[in-house]
């Protein structure tokens, strides 16, 4: 969704009739501006283009060709006046509607984009040009995601929407369509929309390896497991969608199988650090804890700058019959100092200090946890022991309270799998 994407469907020089007045001069300077322009002589095209302008007031051409040149020479304020005025004397004009609509885009801004997006539209109203499909498709994409960014789902859904419905069957479209769907926990939207997104463009493994995870993350990792062996006989070797089928079927209780895939995942790509962590965990979870902290400290040292596999490496060293709690910790204090809001690894450090009857050290490690995710049910738990430990008797209260509260509204939770779930995401 860059810049230079748009900018090769701009018109920069249009050659046509102008104005009676001082015709052959406005021909002959607008023929040695494009020559010039050619050359990437810009100063000299620049000047020729604003005497035919300046020759021919009243003609649209003529004022786009200038604009266009400015635009090039990076004055944008300048340029986009050249384009108003043109527009105000042709309202149709494809070249000049594009070029407004590039300096519309670069400013980035939701209003920018929308106003670019509007005036691509016109000019897709007057013609087929793909290149100009192109653009607007890469103009709405970039105000979905800026309004993404700044966590107004809302309107990101209804411009993406709106895109399909002007006639914009694009399978870029839909893919940024079920983000937006899955971010606002309508995966009953995202789905479909990512199936349109498969449909649409077979080839793309990213949207393969996006729709079994989509799959797998609402539940239905059986239908995960399904779509993802189906695009791997499209893409027998595919490290991302043997990692995602993995992942299905961990989801689905099939560990041993989840271990194969991952290995798989590992044959293809040796430094897939997520598909490495995710070994760790099907170790973890049968109690191999050894090998798990193996994987751990192997996809630590292909990427050292990750929280999350120093907290899975430091909370699964802690459940190790004489555990070298030292490193646990070493690991745990590395794990925030990377990723700061890292609830798990506040947790299992305050879990530490609380079996170590550390309680004062426990209390705002586990503070900080419950104020990260407040849904975090153990985390509430242990903050009620230690309260009580510290004689906070209403503290404690109030804790345990929100514990059986919680206990009731969600079933147990796997925060390893949850943390490693997170690293799929993340491109290595």
């Amino acid at each position: 969704m860059s810049c230079p994407q748009i900018t090769r469907i701009v018109l920069l020089i249009a050659l046509t009739a102008t104005c009676a007045v001082g015709q052959e001069s406005v021909d002959t300077h607008t023929r040695r501006g494009m020559i010039a322009a050619e050359a990437n002589n810009l100063k000299a095209a620049e000047r020729h283009f604003a005497a035919a302008a300046s020759l021919a007031p009243t003609d649209p051409s003529a004022k786009n060709n200038y604009g266009a040149i400015l635009m090039r020479l990076g004055r944008t304020a300048e340029a986009r006046t050249q384009f108003e005025a043109s527009l105000k004397l042709n309202p149709d004009q494809p070249s000049a509607l594009t070029n407004l609509a590039q300096i519309y885009f670069k400013s980035g801004q939701p209003d920018d984009l929308q106003m670019a997006r509007s005036l691509l539209e016109r000019v897709a109203k007057n013609t087929s040009d793909p290149a100009v499909s192109h653009a607007l498709v890469i103009t709405t994409l970039k105000l979905g995601q800026v309004l993404m960014e700044k966590g107004d789902l809302r309107s990101a859904g209804r411009t993406l929407e709106s895109a399909v419905a002007s006639g914009l069957d694009d399978a870029k479209i839909y893919a940024a369509l079920a983000e937006v769907y899955q971010a606002d926990g309508h995966y009953e939207n995202a789905i479909p929309a990512m199936r349109l997104a498969v449909l649409r463009d077979p080839q793309n493994e990213m949207y393969h390896f996006r729709y079994g995870l989509l799959l797998t993350d609402s539940h239905a990792p059986g239908a995960g497991i399904l779509r993802l062996q189906e695009a791997l006989k499209q893409f027998p070797n595919s490290a991302r969608l043997w990692l995602a089928l993995g992942i299905a079927q961990l989801t689905h209780g099939q560990n041993v199988e989840a271990e194969n895939s991952f290995k798989r995942s590992l044959a293809v790509d040796a430094k897939l650090v997520p598909a490495i962590a995710y070994l760790g965990v099907t170790y973890a979870e049968r109690g191999a804890y050894g090998k798990a902290i193996d994987f751990y400290e192997q996809a630590i040292a292909l990427s050292a700058k990750l929280g999350a596999l120093y907290y899975l490496a430091a909370d699964t060293m802690l459940k190790t019959a004489n555990a070298d709690t030292t490193r646990a910790e070493r690991y745990l204090k590395r794990a925030t100092e990377l990723d700061p809001n890292l609830a798990g690894a506040y947790l299992a450090w305050g879990r530490h200090y609380v079996r170590t009857n550390r309680h004062s050290e426990a209390a705002p490690l586990l503070e900080r946890a419950v104020s990260l995710q407040p849904e975090l049910l153990e985390a509430h738990y242990q903050l009620s022991r230690v309260y009580v430990k510290l004689k906070r008797t209403e503290d404690a209260n109030r804790e345990l309270a929100i514990f059986k509260e919680l206990s009731e509204k969600q079933k147990a939770r796997n925060e390893s799998r949850e943390i490693v779930r997170r690293l799929a995401n993340v491109r290595f």
